[in-house]
């Protein structure tokens, strides 16, 4: 692999994470570019894979690993900073991507990718068992200040990603947040043999019959999910807080499993899974005023053997 990395190491854990910036694995205009993982290894297994193949680091869904979004302006969450005063032709602000372009009169859409006219920059500082990547970008009223530190746990087999954004502009500003968590574990095709385990009593919003089995806390896959097909649906059951912004990932063949938790209060849930991919992904809500600045975190834990982990 070409793409600048760092490789943290310690007794239980190899993490190699994608370093962001010019020549970086993802250069799109969706995802936060900072805290892609190519790799997690415990004791010979493995937790990620390339979600696209071949991989074009300019698409706008070439991301991996718990890549991250800000803004994604759907179901009356916000768009990116500046998007709605913007005409075409004008520039707004993607937090962890940089300066934009609206090249439509249409709503914003995650989907589309649209032109970076100025990449924020990013600075970025690593060692054995960190790496912390920073970012600060201005546009008129608007602006920011993000950290963003991978670190592997001290005890135990995983790792964490911190946040710290400061609202650096004169306006107040609110914006959504998630990680799109591209999991694939041991490079095992995703089907029966996964499992999901939520700390609520978990819904559909969507029709998903012949496809996904929902239980009390738990998300099953009733077959192989068929290549180049997807399986979306929005989630419900859960309850606007903190102890349900979590999730434990587990592949009953290989025996591995990831404990995804965060600590603000879950806002919205989606569920995403394809062939080579199975994604929960819990939304918070960070609203700042001018000057303001807000932590959270996300732990990852990553378990292999029988005893695996509940969410919590």
């Amino acid at each position: 692999m070409d793409y600048p990395q760092a490789i943290l190491t310690n007794d239980t854990t190899t993490l190699t994470v994608l370093l962001p910036g010019a020549g970086g694995y993802y250069r799109g205009s969706r995802f936060d570019w900072s805290g892609h993982v190519w790799q997690a290894e415990v004791a010979g297994h493995t937790w990620f894979a390339p979600f696209r193949v071949p991989h074009d680091p300019e698409a706008n869904d070439g991301a991996m690993g718990p890549a991250e979004e800000f803004g994604m302006g759907i179901a009356g969450l916000p768009g990116p900073l500046g998007y709605e005063e913007a005409i075409v032709g004008d520039t707004f602000l993607k937090v962890g991507v940089g300066v934009l372009e609206r090249d439509t009169d249409g709503e914003y859409s995650f989907g589309r990718n649209y032109p970076i006219r100025r990449p924020g920059p990013w600075e970025t500082k690593a060692c054995p068992d960190a790496v912390e990547c920073r970012q600060a970008v201005t546009l008129g009223e608007w602006g920011y200040a993000y950290v963003k530190r991978i670190e592997l746990l001290a005890s135990g087999a995983g790792f964490t990603v911190r946040h710290e954004l400061r609202n650096t502009g004169a306006r107040a500003w609110s914006q959504g947040h998630y990680s799109h968590n591209f999991f694939l574990l041991d490079h095992q095709p995703v089907g029966p043999d996964y499992e999901l385990s939520f700390p609520f009593a978990v819904q559909a919003q969507r029709d998903v019959s012949g496809r996904l089995t929902l239980g009390e806390g738990s998300l099953r896959f009733d077959r192989p999910v068929p290549a180049a097909e997807a399986v979306f649906t929005e989630l419900a059951g859960y309850e606007p807080t903190a102890a349900h912004n979590g999730v434990t990932i587990a592949n009953r063949a290989t025996g591995t499993a990831v404990e995804i938790s965060g600590d603000l209060p879950v806002q919205r849930y989606h569920f995403f899974a394809t062939d080579r991919t199975v994604c929960p992904e819990p939304f918070v809500l960070i609203t700042l005023a001018p000057g303001e600045t807000q932590e959270w975190i996300n732990r990852y834990v990553l378990t292999v053997g029988t005893g695996l982990p509940q969410a919590s």
